[in-house]
């Protein structure tokens, strides 16, 4: 929760670190085609994630036999996946500044293309386990790899970081809406996940041939101590009291959040009968919603300041989890995706944090 949050903050890795002392910025050009490498690849994983979304759920099921088993199975993996992202991932993140980027770029999807073509050829926990639990360690710290390259190509935190990474997320969101909508066509929910194992390896592949290392092995950090201590974090909120305040906030926000992704999605299928297409429709919907959220979350941080904007979310997302409870009539559900354009999630609470970290010189 909020302590893997502040690891991040605190231990993401950056373009130069040696002996643990930051150096000046790496910064290697940045050639047209590694450029559209990173952007293809990446586009590549938003499609193999969404196809993976909008099938688990009815595999699972059919693993489980019931949406109460599928649920406790999920909390199951949650809960584990989250005790490894607390413990290893600070550690795996700093990998990257002695490993290099690309042994990380490369690995998430060949892991990932395995585990989801054979979960979707001979669905069984056998399949879905390990998988579950090595990708919840290997995204993020593949996702920290494609900030840290951005980070080697364009300078990190500087105008031409910010402007390539808004355009990413962009592309990434044109993607992910072709990718939901094509989702919703396939055959059955194992044709999904088969579908998405292929985008995986397409992606290992393309990183291979065309994404080039931008880690100098000058610029390499000495293997001395990848391992980070995960409870390094509670002295980065002790620094202040708005900073543990915060922190508090951080675990109650989550909390919710960890539950309702795999509560609703039975739920819906269980009230509902909802399937594979229903959920790429929710889906698909809360994809064009996130085309234009982020204009009108910048607005409303502006309009109403960090503090009243994060209550209205809330405030939006409790309306939205009551729909979900009680409403008689399935339609409505894509109501609670109209109200995600006022739920930005922790963006507010992610700058609060900045602001108060700023304030103690953290």
């Amino acid at each position: 929760g909020a302590m893997a949050q502040a690891q991040a903050t605190v231990d993401s890795p950056t373009p130069a670190q040696v002996n643990g002392d930051v150096h000046a910025e790496q910064k290697v050009a940045a050639s047209p085609k590694q450029i559209a490498a990173l952007f293809a690849t990446r586009g590549m994983l938003r499609g193999a994630a969404f196809l993976y979304m909008t099938s688990v759920q009815s595999v699972l099921l059919s693993i489980c036999e019931t949406p109460e088993k599928m649920v406790r199975l999920q909390s199951t993996m949650d809960t584990i996946a989250s005790a490894n992202d607390f413990l290893l991932a600070p550690g795996l993140r700093r990998s990257l500044d002695v490993l290099g980027r690309k042994k990380i770029l490369l690995a998430m999807p060949l892991v990932a293309s395995f585990f989801r073509t054979w979960l979707g050829l001979r669905p069984s926990l056998t399949a879905y386990v390990p998988g579950r639990l090595l990708m919840g360690l290997l995204l993020p710290a593949y996702i920290s790899a494609v900030e840290a390259t951005f980070g080697d190509l364009f300078g990190r935190g500087t105008d031409r970081y910010q402007w390539w990474s808004s355009r990413l997320e962009v592309f990434n969101n044109i993607i992910g809406t072709c990718t939901i909508y094509l989702a919703g066509r396939a055959k059955d929910a194992r044709t999904g996940l088969v579908a998405s194992g292929i985008v995986y390896g397409i992606m290992a592949l393309s990183t291979q041939l065309f994404v080039a290392e931008t880690l100098s092995d000058k610029m390499r950090s000495a293997p001395k101590r990848i391992w980070v201590d995960p409870f390094r974090a509670a002295s980065f909120f002790n620094q202040s009291t708005e900073l543990r305040w915060l922190a508090v906030l951080a675990v109650l926000e989550r909390m919710p959040l960890y539950a309702g992704a795999n509560v609703n999605a039975a739920f819906r299928r269980k009230k509902f009968g909802w399937g594979v297409k229903e959920t790429s429709r929710m889906m698909l919907a809360d994809q064009v919603i996130g085309i234009v959220q982020p204009t009108i979350t910048s607005t409303l941080h502006k309009k109403l300041g960090l503090q009243s904007a994060m209550a209205l979310a809330k405030c939006t997302q409790f309306c939205s989890e009551a729909n979900t409870m009680l409403t008689p009539v399935a339609d409505t559900m894509y109501l609670n995706s109209a109200a995600a354009v006022l739920c930005h999630g922790n963006s507010a609470l992610n700058r609060l944090m900045d602001r108060a970290a700023e304030e103690v010189g953290a």
